[in-house]
């Protein structure tokens, strides 16, 4: 292969990495903003929840109904049920933002280490050629 070929092939590779980075980090970030959607969605059930529950609290306990009691205990294990799923998504948040930063770690340190041995066939090459 000629060696404008070669540094061709090499420059075409090394654009279609960094579109493949790109792409990559595009998936994630759209994934990333699906997450935040989830969390403000979730902040705002807990918020209708806590809305709900504060009536009970002008209640005492000796006062309220069984039917009071057990909308109460409801809306108690609603309220878990949405904490739990907000520890879940602020999870998956710190995931994505750590893998996003390791694979682009990998592809910057796959380009550093092919493009030196790519540029280093290409010298080789035009020092055969002579």
């Amino acid at each position: 292969m000629s060696p404008e070929m070669q540094q061709r092939e090499n420059q075409l590779t090394s654009e279609w990495l960094q579109l493949v980075n790109k792409k990559n980090r595009i998936v994630l970030q759209q994934h990333q903003l699906n997450l935040l959607d989830d969390e403000q969605r979730v902040m705002s059930d807990l918020e209708e929840n806590k809305k709900k529950m504060e009536k009970f609290g002008f209640i005492k306990e000796e006062m309220k109904t069984d039917a009071q009691k057990a909308r109460e205990a409801e809306l108690l294990d609603e309220k878990i049920r949405l904490v739990n799923e907000h520890d879940r998504i602020i999870q998956s948040i710190d995931e994505k933002e750590d893998e996003a930063v390791q694979l682009e770690l990998h592809i910057q340190d796959t380009l550093n280490k092919n493009m030196p041995k790519m540029e280093e066939a290409n010298k080789d090459e035009k020092c055969s050629i002579m």
